[in-house]
C-alpha cells in the first residue's frame, strides 16, 4: 500500500468518524440534554481537525490556487511540447535518418 493509499485511507476513515459524530450529535439535540451536547460537539470538532491534518498529509495536495493554476499550466505545455516532437517524428525518416517528402499520388 503505497504512501498516497494510506493517507486516502487515513482520510476516509476521520470522514466516517465525523459522519458517526454528527450522528450522535443530532441524536443529542433531540434528547435535548446539554452536557452531552458539549461532548457530541467537542467530537465532531476534533474530527474536523483530525481531517484537515490528514488531508494536509497528502502528498501534491496544495492550498495554493495559484500554484496549482501554475502546475497546470506547466503540465499543459509539457503536452504541447510532447505532441510536437511526436508531430515531429511523423515527418523523420528512422531509416536513413532523413525527413520524408511527402509525394501526393493522383
Amino acid at each position: 500500500m503505497s504512501l498516497a493509499d494510506c493517507k486516502d485511507e487515513q482520510c476516509q476513515n476521520s470522514l466516517n468518524k465525523i459522519y458517526s459524530d454528527l450522528l450522535h450529535l443530532i441524536t443529542s439535540f433531540e434528547k435535548g440534554s446539554g452536557s452531552e451536547l458539549t461532548v457530541r460537539l467537542r467530537q465532531v470538532e476534533s474530527g474536523l481537525e483530525q481531517l484537515r491534518e490528514s488531508v494536509r498529509s497528502i502528498p501534491d495536495i496544495q492550498n495554493n490556487e495559484q500554484r496549482q493554476r501554475q502546475r497546470i499550466t506547466s503540465l499543459y505545455r509539457q503536452i504541447k511540447l510532447k505532441d510536437e516532437l511526436i508531430q515531429s517524428f511523423l515527418h523523420y525518416d528512422v531509416v536513413d535518418g532523413s525527413e520524408r517528402v511527402n509525394i501526393k499520388r493522383d
